[in-house]
């Protein structure tokens, strides 16, 4: 199969490394010359290419790599070229607002699959990629009651293909669990490395008492800021509750410190240690 991948940084490079170790024909673009370059250099796909258009002739499946808020400029240059029976996909961290903008900018007969791989690093650029980070994890198609059905299926393959196990659901449904999953602990991150400095920089201006513990817990802070940004936005809405829900916790450890109570301290923390294991059940 021929595939093209626009966006050659983590996601994107680690796609069309994968997809080439697996035997598939890779074709690969930047709008970053000197991420074209990397990628040259790196040996991430077969072809790297110079223009938009390049990557997406004669394809079977086109891969969005860019940031949520570059897709619609990222598809609309590459739409002229587009054959019947091309498949469009991409990697974005958002879905519903894509699956309401992208299939218009469509010609006729070249279905569009939304596709998220939940998996990253806070690490970004070509340098970072590497044809095992999807091995393991999940994918998920977003697929409507509409959506070409074989072009899922030649997708689900594709990711099959590079070790992911896929799941399907709805934009809206992904949307919402991706705020509290992914979403809100970036923002948690970011919030808290924001919060550190402000709190303890006058008195430890290098650092120096900031522990494991620190560190462990505002490691996506170094995430790329950009990225991060068009994620947030475009999620707002969901983003929004998540930030609720997380506040009212806050809220019941501020008040149990306001009253002196020791025993309701430590039920909020059993029942965040309980919600730990939780969460260690989903890994991969």
């Amino acid at each position: 199969m021929k595939v093209g991948v626009v966006g050659l940084g983590l996601v994107g490079g680690s796609l069309a490394r994968a997809l080439g170790e697996a035997g598939h024909a890779v074709a690969g673009y930047d709008a970053d010359a000197a991420v074209c370059e990397a990628a040259r250099r790196l040996g991430l796909c077969g072809e790297v290419v110079d223009d938009a258009e390049a990557v997406a002739r004669d394809a079977d499946v086109v891969v969005l790599a860019v940031p949520v808020g570059a897709m619609a400029r990222a598809l609309e240059a590459l739409s002229p070229v587009l054959a019947p029976g091309t498949i469009v996909t991409d990697t974005g961290s958002t879905k519903a607002e894509l699956a309401a903008a992208l299939p218009g900018l469509l010609p006729d007969g070249v279905p569009y699959v939304p596709g998220h791989p939940i998996a990253g690093s806070h690490e970004s650029g070509p340098e970072a990629a590497r044809a095992d980070l999807f091995r393991d994890h999940v994918v998920v198609l977003c697929d409507a009651p509409d959506t070409d059905g074989e072009a899922v299926r030649r997708l689900e393959a594709l990711w099959t293909g590079c070790g992911a196990r896929v799941v399907h659901m709805s934009a809206d449904v992904h949307d919402r669990l991706l705020a509290y999953t992914s979403h809100l602990p970036h923002a948690i991150a970011f919030a808290l490395a924001r919060a550190a400095q402000a709190g303890a920089a006058a008195d430890d201006p290098d650092a120096s008492l900031a522990g494991d513990g620190l560190r462990d817990t505002t490691r996506l802070a170094g995430s790329d800021v950009a990225m991060w940004r068009d994620i947030l936005v475009s999620n707002a809405g969901p983003l929004l509750e998540a930030l609720d829900t997380f506040g009212a916790e806050l809220d019941a450890l501020r008040e149990a410190l306001r009253a002196g109570d020791a025993d309701a301290v430590r039920a909020w923390l059993e029942t965040a240690r309980l919600a730990r294991a939780w969460i260690d059940q989903g890994s991969p």
